[in-house]
């Protein structure tokens, strides 16, 4: 799909004037359009179901293919004019018997061969590694599966005629490819928790979680032999790894919340060179030392700067250009000058320009927040332009703010206001966002578009609660099968709904753990306490050594005391009554941030690690 003007979606979504504006009137200006231009600037969004969790991807033929999940591999066309067409969906198991069913997380690719591998971190039914046939481009055809020994794959790779295999805790795997590309047996390659693998001209360099040590551990393997030329610790944890996309002897490792660490190869030996910075926790990263470029991807964008980090150009949101904003930047690849994003739920590719500016603006998906009171946020502008944003319901302009440059500040409505203002009975107000060069008139072309949710719990309801509220009973059973309540813990805590078979939350898991082993969870809202029905140390959550983190279960990996005492007030499921719906949002996320007597101060449906835009609750 090519990108209509944000005119003509801004129209779609219903845009239009007048809500007690909480800023003056701006100057009256005729101006239709901005002069300012775009460092990314979104061309084309895809998506391939309603329920798409797309992980990695990588461009072959002019197609991209994309991990998605338990819907296989989707693939869609790169047009000419800049858009995304979808000629694969994958495979819905829905309508297939279990044996058949496919999960993909991770992707490699044999060009010469035109085969393509896939393989799971969680498989659905038998730990496959899935060989496609990609020689007619955008329709690929399984041709083999091949029941593997290792029950989780975190990343393969393809280096010369080599499949390369990092299989958590079970260390690194290869085989060798024929010309057809078909692998021969496995052989194991090299011990430790094995995560991400980069080639890196004529070395291969494998990335090992070292949860025990400072993080992250980085090899140099010699890919005839394996043998091992060198190896360099890094502080933090690794989420994600990428070889420099001109074939420069670099590699950039994304660790969550500290960052991207540059790292380079000077023949066998590793050295750090420095860090990438961006406001967002960092998933991968784009690198090309030729092209003088450095975009950090995160959670919740894609922050573009030169490759030295003189000035940031250029920063493109999640969920940019989508009707609901669903997505999180877990992957990306550069191809012929342009950006591709694996946005969780959607596809998207960006024009790149490094004359251009980052004008656009990262706010959260919504508040969530009790009756009568004011609605507070944070707006984070990280570009050198003012921008004015404003909010639109029903086709009528309600408010707006100018957003000064490389500012991250509070932004308020007051209870009266809010109050006028909410539909009828209604306890959510739906927002439709048009980010403005504050040259422009309001009737002009916004440089972007977005959306934003205030919502209020249904009168006499007790979830979810707000914050302010007390969190009220809520029994879970430790690892240890102790029980406790989530609210009586006695110290401020991090609570995080989450689904341990999925993609999108392990780097929330992966940085946590590290920041609570390393002493480091006063910056983010208390001690982490991720609440699964699913005992992450027993089951497909253990390959990611998560080590030092405190779990509640419920579910059928509690003891039947813990279903006892929340069922009569939450039914069998406490995701139904804890998730925050009514903020979009995807994969059963929501955090809560509890003080020491249990009460909420915040609510977020996105991870964004020390940079939240949630004002939390302060009384």
């Amino acid at each position: 799909m090519k990108c209509a003007s944000w005119r003509d979606l801004g129209l779609a979504l219903g845009l239009g004037c007048s809500f007690g504006c909480v800023a003056p009137e701006p100057e009256p200006t005729t101006q239709l359009a901005s002069e300012t231009v775009l460092g990314l600037e979104l061309l084309g969004t895809e998506r391939a179901t309603p329920i798409d969790h797309f992980v990695e991807l990588l461009v072959h033929e002019g197609h991209v293919y994309v991990a998605n999940s338990g819907f296989g591999i989707a693939v869609m066309r790169l047009e000419e004019d800049g858009g995304l067409t979808l000629t694969e969906a994958g495979s819905n198991p829905d309508n297939l018997p279990q044996e058949e069913w496919v999960r993909c997380t991770t992707l490699a690719l044999h060009a010469s061969s035109d085969t393509l591998y896939c393989a799971s971190d969680s498989p659905i039914f038998n730990p496959d590694l899935l060989v496609y046939d990609v020689s007619v481009p955008g329709a690929p055809v399984l041709r083999e599966r091949i029941l593997l020994e290792q029950w989780t794959i975190r990343d393969l790779e393809v280096v010369g005629d080599t499949l390369v295999l990092a299989a958590f805790e079970d260390g690194l795997w290869s085989a060798e490819l024929d010309p057809g590309g078909a692998p021969a047996p496995l052989e194991q390659r090299a011990e430790g928790n094995a995560r991400l693998v980069a080639s890196v001209g004529e070395r291969i360099v494998l990335g090992v979680a070292d949860m025990q040590g400072p993080g992250t551990q980085l090899r140099v393997l010699d890919p005839q032999t394996f043998a091992e030329l060198d190896r360099l610790e890094l502080e933090g944890p690794l989420i994600g790894l990428n070889a420099d996309s001109s074939g420069a002897s670099q590699v950039a490792v994304a660790q969550g919340s500290l960052g991207v660490a540059l790292v380079d190869l000077n023949g066998d030996t590793l050295a750090l060179n420095r860090t990438l910075e961006a406001p967002g926790v960092a998933t991968a990263a784009v690198i090309s030392k030729a092209d003088d470029l450095a975009i950090v991807v995160t959670l919740s964008g894609a922050f573009a700067q030169t490759f030295e980090g003189e000035r940031l150009f250029g920063f493109g949101p999640e969920s940019a250009g989508a009707y609901e904003r669903t997505g999180n930047m877990l992957h990306a690849v550069l191809h012929e000058g342009e950006l591709l994003t694996s946005d969780w739920t959607w596809v998207e590719r960006w024009a790149i320009e490094p004359e251009g500016e980052a004008a656009n603006l990262d706010f959260p998906r919504g508040v969530y927040l009790r009756a009568g009171e004011p609605a507070r946020w944070r707006m984070r502008n990280p570009g050198v332009v003012d921008l004015r944003v404003e909010f639109w319901f029903r086709g009528e302009h309600r408010f707006e703010f100018v957003v000064p440059a490389e500012s991250s500040e509070i932004y308020s409505l007051d209870a009266d206001a809010l109050a006028e203002h909410m539909p009828g009975d209604d306890v959510v107000l739906p927002l439709a966002v048009r980010i403005h060069d504050p040259a422009v008139a309001r009737e002009g072309e916004p440089l972007a578009i977005s959306s934003f949710v205030i919502a209020q719990p249904e009168p006499g309801a007790e979830t979810p609660p707000p914050p302010g509220e007390l969190l009220p009973p809520v029994m879970l059973a430790a690892t240890d099968y102790e029980l406790f309540d989530l609210a009586g813990r006695g110290q401020p805590t991090r609570a995080v709904f989450f689904s341990p078979g999925c993609p999108l939350m392990w780097p929330e898991l992966e940085d946590l753990s590290w920041q609570q082993v390393h002493g480091r969870d006063d910056l983010l809202g208390g001690r982490p306490l991720f609440v699964t029905d699913t005992d992450a140390n027993t089951n497909n959550a253990a390959p990611w050594a998560a080590l030092g983190v405190d779990f509640g279960l419920f579910g059928v990996e509690a003891p039947a005391e813990v279903n006892d005492a929340n069922s009569p007030r939450y039914g069998d499921d406490l995701y139904n009554a804890f998730v925050v719906h009514v903020i979009p949002g995807d994969a059963l996320a929501s955090d809560y941030e509890l003080d020491a007597e249990g009460r909420v101060r915040s609510v977020e449906r996105t991870y964004r690690g020390p940079w939240s835009l949630v004002v939390p609750w302060d009384g």
